[in-house]
C-alpha cells in the first residue's frame, strides 16, 4: 500500500528524521542481517501520546533497483501510545555468497492521527531512515576494528582517505596531525555511508604532510569510537 494513497484528510508535511521529534522511535541506529539469517527482529515504540500508525519499507541503496531481497511483517500497522510493535525482517535473499556488505535502507514513516474537528490543520509526519546492511557468512568473524585499515594518502591538494575492506563504514570526523578536519556536508555523507574498496576525497591546501590519521567512526552497535588509520605512500 502507497503512503500516497492512505492519507486522505488534511495537509501533511514530510520531514526525515533521526532525532527526538520522532513520536516513532526504533531500538537501533543501524540492524545487521548475517548470511544464514532467516530473518531478523525490530521493535518500534509509540513514544507520543496519541495513537500512531506507521508504515515500513525497505529500498536498495541503488534506488533505481526495484527488487528488495528483505520483507518487513508486518509493513502497516497501528498503535497506542506506550506501545511497543514488532517487526520481522524475512530475509529472501537467494544469490550465492558475495564478497563485500550490501547496503539497504529501512524506512519507517509516520502517519499521525487527524482531527476531524479541526477545519484547518496542518500535520507533521515524521520518517525515519537508517542502515540495513547484509553480511556475508564469510566476513562474519572479521567486522572488529575493520576501521584500522582505513588509509590516507596526500596526492596534490587533495587527500584521500581508501575504504580497503569489504565492510560499509561510517566516519563521523576525521583528524590529521592532532587538527580536526572542517568537512563539508558532501565529504560527511560520502564519508558516512563509506563502501567497501572505495575512495573519499577531501580538498584540503593547508595540510602539506600527514604524520598522524586519527577518526572517529561508527560501529554495528551505533555507539562511536575512536581509531587511529594507515598512513599511505
Amino acid at each position: 500500500m502507497e503512503f500516497k494513497h492512505i492519507l486522505k484528510i488534511g495537509l501533511f508535511i514530510l520531514f526525515y528524521s533521526n532525532s527526538a521529534l520522532a513520536a516513532l522511535q526504533l531500538n537501533a541506529t543501524r540492524y545487521i542481517v548475517n548470511e544464514g539469517d532467516k530473518s531478523i527482529e525490530i521493535k518500534i515504540e509509540n513514544i507520543a501520546d496519541k495513537t500512531y500508525a506507521a508504515q515500513i519499507w525497505i529500498e536498495n541503496e541503488d534506488e533505481k533497483d526495484k527488487k528488495v531481497n528483505f520483507i518487513p511483517m508486518p509493513n502497516f500497522f497501528k498503535f497506542n501510545k506506550g506501545e511497543t510493535q514488532i517487526v520481522r525482517i524475512l530475509n529472501t535473499q537467494k544469490s550465492p555468497s558475495i564478497k563485500n556488505e550490501s547496503l539497504y535502507w529501512l524506512n519507517l514513516q509516520e502517519i499521525p492521527p487527524v482531527d476531524k474537528s479541526k477545519k484547518s490543520r496542518i500535520t507533521l509526519a515524521l520518517k525515519t531512515r537508517v542502515k540495513l546492511i547484509y553480511r556475508p557468512k564469510t566476513l562474519l568473524d572479521k567486522r572488529a576494528n575493520a576501521e584500522k585499515l582505513l588509509t590516507i594518502f596526500k596526492s596534490n591538494e587533495s587527500i584521500k582517505i581508501t575504504n580497503p575492506t569489504p565492510f560499509y563504514l561510517a566516519v563521523v570526523s576525521v583528524k590529521l596531525n592532532g587538527k580536526e578536519v572542517k568537512l563539508n556536508n558532501d565529504m560527511k555523507q560520502q564519508l558516512g555511508v563509506f563502501p567497501p574498496k572505495s575512495s573519499v576525497f577531501i580538498k584540503n591546501n593547508d595540510v602539506t604532510s600527514i604524520s598522524k590519521f586519527e577518526f572517529d567512526a561508527i560501529n554495528d552497535y551505533g555507539t562511536v569510537s575512536h581509531f587511529q588509520g594507515k598512513l599511505g605512500y
